[in-house]
């Protein structure tokens, strides 16, 4: 004899509730489909809280979003954030509906922006939850939870970067054959040499080592290396013609590198901002 079981309408919406409070557990941090990825980061922020206190799940996100641009190199990468707020009442500072999910939002943004300068963010979305504020219900009831979401989504399928845009050039310094031959190269692929063991192109490298302006240009020059072993795409070598390198044997020469060396502006990357990447 087959047993029949009546549900009812709120039988049946309990269960609809519980399987997706299952998924939303089941898919946390993982990435969904091809040219687009989301995430889910419901659990990422504590009740009430805006401030990022533990980050471990957006690092699984990030190496995530890490393999999603390496699939994707040439792309115009957009991340879109689309976060819930429900009528629970906001803690002191976030009266004004929508204003805690907008700070999330932006706390997310700040540190995925700080991972991956060159992704790009479209516009947020909140969505206000329907259900009224209840007292008795309180602050962690399913009805209040399940609009209290939060979405992550990388897309791929934008129009291709031009190079131009962010790559910026990452000009030579440094020295060769074990620390004999001194190259300082420049963004208009200008290349000055100098070999220590000449005594003429030695003293001309003495001279310019004792220069106030070359221990600026040196700071600057190991800040644009590190910048640019951090984020690799957005360095682009000089290329430089061996046949045009500039020995600086002679006062013409030495005036020349000089005078580049204090004229000199290096372009660093810029963030999605706008501001300077100096570290």
């Amino acid at each position: 004899m087959k047993k029949v079981i009546r549900l009812t309408e709120t039988d049946l919406e309990n269960i609809i509730h519980k399987v997706l409070s299952e998924q939303r557990v089941e898919n946390r941090g993982k990435a969904i489909s091809g040219g687009k990825a989301t995430f889910n980061l419901a659990n990422t922020f504590e009740s009430g809280q805006y401030k990022l206190t533990d980050s471990s799940e957006l690092q699984n996100v990030v190496k995530s979003i890490e393999s999603f641009m390496k699939k994707n190199p040439n792309s115009n990468v957009v991340a879109t954030v689309m976060a819930g707020e429900s009528k629970v009442p906001n803690p002191k500072g976030f009266e004004q509906e929508g204003s805690l999910a907008q700070a999330r939002a932006n706390e997310v943004k700040k540190y995925l922006g700080s991972k991956f300068p060159e992704l790009n963010f479209g516009e947020t979305k909140i969505k206000i939850g329907e259900t009224p504020w209840d007292v008795n219900k309180g602050r962690d009831h399913e009805d209040y939870k399940k609009e209290q979401f939060f979405t992550l989504t990388v897309d791929a399928s934008g129009q291709p970067i031009q190079p131009n845009v962010m790559i910026v050039p990452r000009p030579t310094f440094g020295m060769s054959g074990g620390g004999v031959v001194v190259h300082v190269g420049f963004p208009d692929g200008s290349m000055f040499t100098m070999n220590r063991n000449d005594q003429t192109e030695n003293e001309f490298y003495k001279q310019l080592s004792r220069l106030p302006e070359f221990e600026s240009f040196r700071i600057n020059r190991g800040k644009l290396e590190r910048v640019c072993n951090k984020y690799i795409s957005m360095c682009e070598n000089v290329k430089y013609d061996r046949n045009k390198y500039v020995t600086v044997d002679n006062e013409n020469a030495f005036k020349q590198l000089v005078n580049k060396i204090k004229s000199e502006e290096l372009a660093f990357p810029k963030g999605i901002s706008g501001e300077t990447i100096s570290k």
